[in-house]
């Protein structure tokens, strides 16, 4: 235990430091508020479920969700310039080319809906349903291991990184303490009604079985494979690229604009979620800084996402 204090005492004094690096605070500051405000306005007038969102399935949706995070992250990297008086990222074409090529395929995935025709010529709802949450795990890899290998080789090979899916520099101990602070959280978040209409991702107990020739535990195992699998894409996405990539262009700053576009992401989850992912966000993007490898990340996104998955079924059979 005291090894393990020791490591962690460490690593929060160098993280620490990188927040104390000139004008990261002030950025700090306008980020909060910038991204607590447009929290703010998301759920009170439920922007992302009924406007956001009923563009789905249609050709301009693809424009709608890049507009949605291009105004997150520039909304965020444009004005912590200015702040932090640091403006010579916003002159460089590979801040530019590496930022926007990542927004587009996040708009591009959130707006994805082409698997949908062959989803719907199944007759069976549970094998739709099946179907859809399984398939939708796939967007990400599918859709961002191309460009980002062809980013990698333009702009950041002499890293010898990429974008954190190094196993060097790995320290599981300070993401283990971390870990366990999630599991209460996740016990106490259990007992709200909106998270219960969120979690678990999987309704197994609404389905017909057989699916495909499986019963309700193997169709549920088969879709945590994948959703658990999905989270080292989320990590790669914006801790990786995000934070990680874009560091070694604006330096620490890198963290802000990825914890706003972070929050944008979860804005159709329920509120307490989001607000954490802000915290969580940063916190992660400050420590793949420091390690310069995903893996705590996917770790934690692990713990968070599985005990919640577990909670929110523990609370259906307790409530059934």
């Amino acid at each position: 235990m005291t090894a393990i204090y020791q490591s962690a005492r460490k690593w929060i004094s160098e993280l620490w430091s990188i927040c104390h690096e000139k004008g990261f605070n002030a950025a700090a500051l306008y980020t909060l508020i910038f991204t607590s405000i447009c929290i703010g306005i998301n759920y009170s007038i439920d922007f992302n479920d009924k406007i956001l969102e009923s563009t789905f399935g249609k050709p301009e949706s693809f424009f709608w969700y890049i507009l949605f995070y291009a105004f997150a992250f520039y909304g965020t990297a444009i004005p912590i310039a200015f702040i932090s008086k640091d403006t010579a990222y916003l002159k460089r074409s590979d801040f530019w080319i590496k930022s926007f090529v990542c927004i587009a395929l996040l708009g591009f995935t959130s707006a994805f809906y082409f698997h949908s025709e062959f989803i719907q010529s199944f007759k069976s709802r549970s094998e739709r349903y099946f179907l859809f949450k399984v398939l939708s795990q796939f967007r990400r890899p599918l859709i961002f291991t191309l460009p980002f290998l062809i980013l990698y080789l333009i702009y950041d090979r002499k890293q010898k990184n990429w974008y954190g899916f190094k196993l060097k520099g790995f320290n599981p101990k300070i993401y283990l303490i971390l870990a366990l602070t999630v599991l209460p959280l996740a016990f106490a978040a259990s007992f709200s009604e909106s998270f219960l209409k969120a979690y678990p991702r999987f309704k197994f107990w609404a389905l017909q079985y057989p699916i495909f020739g499986l019963n309700s535990w193997q169709a549920t195992s088969i879709f945590e494979f994948f959703y658990g699998a999905e989270f080292i894409y989320v990590e790669w996405v914006f801790r990786g690229f995000l934070a990680l990539g874009l560091y070694w262009i604006m330096g620490p700053k890198a963290i802000l604009p990825m914890v706003t576009a972070y929050a944008f992401l979860h804005f159709g989850k329920p509120m307490g979620e989001t607000i954490g992912s802000v915290a969580g966000g940063f916190i992660l993007g400050l420590l793949v800084i420091k390690s310069g490898n995903i893996w705590g990340g996917v770790l934690l996104h692990w713990a968070m996402a599985f005990s919640m998955e577990i909670a929110a079924i523990a609370q259906y059979f307790i409530r059934n």
